[in-house]
């Protein structure tokens, strides 16, 4: 009789220990993560995941290790529907969540510290992130194509703020993205704005015309690319330089008034070829009828002279 009890004191401790590391599997499912070492002895960063379940939380640690980073392309175009970081990881790498069109909330650790270029770029269901204290840097078109982003959890003492829909730093000089519902008809940065963000519209169909505030001085990479809706866009005298691609595949501008003071233009920064670039004038990215206005011996008229751009002179 004894032993037959020991024997299912046995049993029973073997199927609770046995049903543990089952519910261990299914909550953390280790094996469903790839990963590479670290920077630090004894970290690791999240390569991919291979796993079946759509609401993740990704562990703490793998075979010992501690995750640090969530890698480039890490969980891209994948169907998840949520995710939570665990609290060591410091960095949210470039498209490491990009095209998850399902993913509607994430939940950040509080040790992250920078978003990627593009991190959650094309996730058009998200609708609900957090900001920890120590996030400070967001990456270029990090948020690009979240049209459904409503809601942005700001952690106290964080640097950041929201104005109108625009996600800023907290003193507000500079711009990240805007948040979904944002008025276009009548759009303006803070006062407070020191530079322009770059990609801020990027793809914008909604924004139809815009004042570039006095004081910048560049408007920057890809700024206005692909705004196909836009018509009208004013410079002010203090701008010296437009970036690459700002106005590219602006297909409804028609026509632009660069000042004087406009020095440099980089690659593509018009919506029409030009004789340094390869690409066809017939491409939908350009516009065969974009003109710039200009004056005479201007910067910008010697360009549009040299690249074969129609132009008028300012008058």
């Amino acid at each position: 009789m004894k032993n037959a009890i020991k024997v299912l004191v046995f049993t029973v401790a073997f199927i609770a220990i046995a049903a543990g590391a089952l519910f261990g599997v299914v909550k953390y499912n280790q094996s469903d993560f790839t990963y590479v070492d670290g920077d630090e002895k004894g970290t690791i960063a999240i390569t991919s995941y291979n796993g079946k379940s759509v609401n993740i939380k990704i562990p703490e640690k793998i075979k010992g290790k501690t995750i640090v980073s969530i890698d480039r392309n890490a969980f891209a175009d994948l169907g998840i529907k949520s995710v939570v970081v665990p609290e060591a990881v410091t960095g949210i790498e470039s498209s490491a969540f990009a095209g998850c069109a399902k993913l509607e909330k994430v939940t950040l650790g509080n040790s992250v510290k920078y978003l990627g270029d593009k991190a959650f770029e094309g996730c058009a269901k998200l609708s609900e992130i957090n900001f920890p204290e120590k996030l400070k840097s967001i990456g270029s078109l990090a948020f690009n194509g979240c049209e459904s982003l409503k809601d942005v959890k700001i952690a106290d003492g964080a640097d950041f703020a929201i104005e109108n829909g625009v996600v800023y730093n907290k003193d507000k000089t500079q711009a990240f993205f805007a948040l979904n519902g944002v008025d276009y008809s009548n759009f303006a940065f803070s006062e407070n704005l020191k530079e322009l963000p770059d990609s801020f519209f990027f793809g914008n169909e909604e924004i139809k015309s815009f004042t570039i505030p006095d004081g910048i001085r560049i408007i920057p990479d890809s700024f206005f690319a692909m705004c196909t809706n836009l018509k009208d866009v004013k410079i002010p005298d203090s701008v010296v330089t437009i970036g690459n691609s700002a106005f590219l595949g602006c297909s409804s501008l028609d026509k632009l008034n660069v000042p004087k003071s406009v020095r440099n233009f980089d690659s593509y920064c018009f919506p029409v070829a030009v004789k340094k670039n390869s690409a066809s004038a017939d491409s939908k990215m350009f516009n065969k009828n974009f003109t710039l206005v200009v004056e005479k011996d201007s910067a910008a008229y010697n360009y549009a002279v040299n690249n074969e751009i129609k132009y008028e002179l300012a008058k």
